[in-house]
């Protein structure tokens, strides 16, 4: 969540301070960060901080924000500002950035455009109240420096005035943002624009530089073929002329841009087909809604929970045949819900330390029978035998500390802890065979309560509740959860936030005592700076391998010609030895390589055996253990293929919003919803991935691949 803080300074001095933020929801603390290096002079200062996702668990869907400044350890002041609005699990919230030199007072087709782009207003389902989408004004001055800053954003509109007020450096973080999966809608207008404005257009509409789309006369107005084509179009629309779409559509590495030539008037009341068709496209609508959604302009998600009514001769809930799934318990009446994945633990399997084991039974056998005999006949005959009995009174204590100390010693040998943070991380490649985003994924566990510090440089940092993505606890969680029992900080506890968040910042979380923690890093990395530093960030390959070449140098576009690399011709198979052979001489022979088709996955070479399901080690804050469940919940079937996080994280197949759209923007946040890529119902869609496992890391690569390329 991002927030611009207007502070006014009366004092005539500058003040050096920190802005501190605390999210609550009643007594319980959901998000705290510290802004430092603040700096007031006399005066109105904006202050952009981002603070953690959170959510509501209250029927107000309320919380409170209250905000210190301290400079030089000393409290100047202290608010509580109006309750912040934010969703519930069940709700969702999406914002649109409209970049507004007047923050508020749009020209009224922009203001038209912005409400046509609200999701909630394709539903069919009057009653449902899952999705709210939020419209959030910023001036061009405030726009984020870092593709990053724009994470907290679903979509971006820039009309008129609102792109042509920007900088040539604010262009170029819109499209680093947009190759990582955002989506971005421009309307250029008549508005007066500079030679670097064309430049960007050119660049979003993948036009080459020797026949540039947009062009600038010397007034400031486009000229060029695709403006020109606008223009005749919205003549002959006058005429009953259909012509060409005013909406230009580019798909952009991993994100969507549309850019609405000619005026915004026309697409809005006299092309009702083409607009559907832009604002399916910019929301990433599944190929399998399109139609139904371009014929009545609305799309409906129907419930599949099943009818559960008792039959003649049964008299009681154990003679009833449940059939309740994870994604039932989506409520009736929220059917666009979110619901988190199940197979976390697959990764947290993966990220545990290496060799860790608890202590057997055995031992634990052992190590009581001797206590037994030590303070049984041990004592009673070897006191005896010296005449010294009543020394019983030190040998039993004696006794139950030493043995006491030698189980806690060997519990720690048994799980010994490596300070070494093992990682799983996803480089997901967008345009030019740049990698567009990466998201790594750590597991924090300390062999004693401590508070451990990461400082991270250009990355969103998320602590991520485990429990409510594992197959072992998901379901006493959820339960928990729908009776208004907040279990959110019943495994941890909320992380202190220091620094300037993107740029530069730590993060301090104090862990329970072999309790895992799962945490999420995710970045943009800079085009500009990319090529210099590929061969830094890419790790070397794995030992025993032959010798291969750096992956950031494998050419990723020579499978991206859709006539001959499809899913029809990988599906035969005719490709697939020489698909195997070229990815092998870039990434190594022991590299793992998978195609997603249709939205299943077929193993190419290896077995991905490194992402599977396994013990969950650790006690929870009051010392119960968490491991896998025991007991089956109500229509649990333990016969049914288990969900694979490699398949969920790269194809939602959850339902709610997902059975609308395909794919969200980049957020970093809590969950994995920004991860997924795959449209499993576009037959020309397919998902290349190659994953490189090099013993306490695991780097995965994807590359998207669509009939557009």
């Amino acid at each position: 969540m991002t927030f611009v803080w207007r502070i006014q300074s009366q004092s005539s001095k500058i003040i050096e301070g920190q802005l501190d933020v605390t999210i609550h929801d009643g007594p319980e603390v959901l998000g705290h960060g510290v802004a430092d290096d603040v700096v007031l002079t006399a005066g109105e200062q904006l202050v952009r901080t981002i603070l953690p996702p959170v959510e509501s668990n209250n029927q107000f869907n309320s919380l409170e924000l209250r905000v210190k400044f301290f400079s030089k350890n000393v409290q100047l002041g202290s608010w509580e500002l109006p309750a912040l609005r934010a969703p519930s699990q069940w709700q969702r919230h999406l914002v649109i950035l409209i970049c507004n030199p007047w923050q508020a007072n749009l020209p009224a087709d922009a203001r038209q455009l912005v409400d046509r782009l609200r999701v909630e207003t394709w539903n069919a389902d009057n009653n449902d109240r899952t999705m709210t989408t939020i419209s959030a004004h910023v001036r061009p001055d405030d726009l984020p420096p870092d593709p990053l800053g724009y994470c907290g954003y679903d979509l971006a509109v820039l009309a008129y005035e609102g792109l042509s007020e920007l900088k040539e450096s604010q262009l170029r973080p819109l499209l680093e943002w947009v190759e990582a999966g955002g989506s971005l809608c421009l309307v250029p207008g008549n508005a007066g624009l500079k030679d670097y404005h064309a430049n960007f257009l050119n660049r979003a509409a993948n036009s080459s530089d020797s026949a540039p789309q947009f062009v600038v006369d010397p007034s400031g107005r486009l000229t060029g073929p695709s403006n020109d084509e606008g223009e005749r179009e919205d003549k002959g629309a006058d005429a009953g002329d259909g012509g060409v779409s005013p909406a230009l559509l580019r798909r952009h590495g991993l994100g969507r841009i549309a850019i609405v030539r000619g005026k915004l008037d026309r697409l809005l009341t006299g092309r009702e087909t083409d607009l559907r068709t832009m604002l399916a496209f910019l929301w990433k609508m599944r190929h399998d809604r399109l139609a139904d959604f371009l014929d009545a302009g609305t799309f409906l998600v129907k419930s599949d929970r099943p009818v559960d009514e008792p039959k003649p001769g049964e008299e009681g809930w154990q003679n009833r045949q449940f059939n309740v799934s994870y994604a039932q318990l989506r409520p009736q009446d929220k059917q666009l819900a979110p619901l988190p994945l199940q197979s976390g633990d697959q990764l947290l399997t993966r990220l545990m330390p290496e060799g860790l084991r608890v202590v057997p039974m055995s031992f634990i056998g052992v190590i009581l029978v001797v206590y037994v005999l030590l303070i049984g006949p041990g004592d009673w005959f070897v006191l005896g035998a010296i005449k010294r009995r009543k020394w019983t009174w030190i040998t039993f204590p004696f006794v139950t500390v030493a043995l006491t100390l030698l189980t806690v010693w060997l519990a720690e040998w048994y799980m010994q802890i490596s300070s070494n943070r093992r990682s799983v991380t996803f480089h997901d490649v967008g345009a030019g065979g740049r990698i567009a985003r990466r998201n790594r994924f750590e597991v924090l566990f300390q062999g004693s309560e401590r508070s451990v510090t990461t400082e991270l440089t250009r990355e969103i940092f998320s602590a991520m509740t485990l429990q409510r993505f594992s197959s072992a606890m998901w379901w006493s969680y959820q339960q928990q959860q729908l009776q208004g029992v907040d279990q959110r900080r019943t495994y941890n506890q909320v992380a202190n936030v220091a620094g300037r968040v993107p740029a530069r910042y730590t993060v301090t979380q104090f862990l329970s005592q072999w309790t895992p923690q799962l945490n999420r890093r995710f970045t943009i990395p800079r085009i500009s700076t990319q090529s210099a530093s590929a061969s830094s960030d890419s790790p070397s390959p794995p030992p025993g391998s032959r010798a291969a070449a750096n992956p950031s140098e494998f050419d990723w576009n020579v499978f991206a010609d859709s006539k001959t690399y499809s899913p029809a011709t990988l599906a035969a198979g005719s490709l697939r030895d020489d698909l195997i052979r070229q990815i092998k001489q870039a990434f190594g022979e022991s590299a793992h390589i998978a195609v997603f088709i249709g939205g299943k996955r077929q193993d190419l070479a290896g077995n991905f055996g490194f992402l599977h399901a396994g013990p969950v080690y650790g006690v929870d804050a009051n010392g119960n253990p968490i491991n896998q469940q025991q007991m089956y919940y109500p229509g649990y079937n333990p016969n049914a293929r288990q969900s694979s996080f490699l398949d969920d994280v790269s194809v939602n197949g959850l339902g709610g919003l997902f059975a609308v759209v395909s794919q969200m923007s980049p957020t970093g946040g809590k969950d994995f919803e920004d991860m997924a890529l795959v449209d499993a119902s576009d037959p020309d869609q397919w998902l290349l991935i190659v994953a490189v496992d090099r013993g306490d890391d695991v780097d995965l690569y994807r590359k998207l691949y669509t009939k557009e390329d």
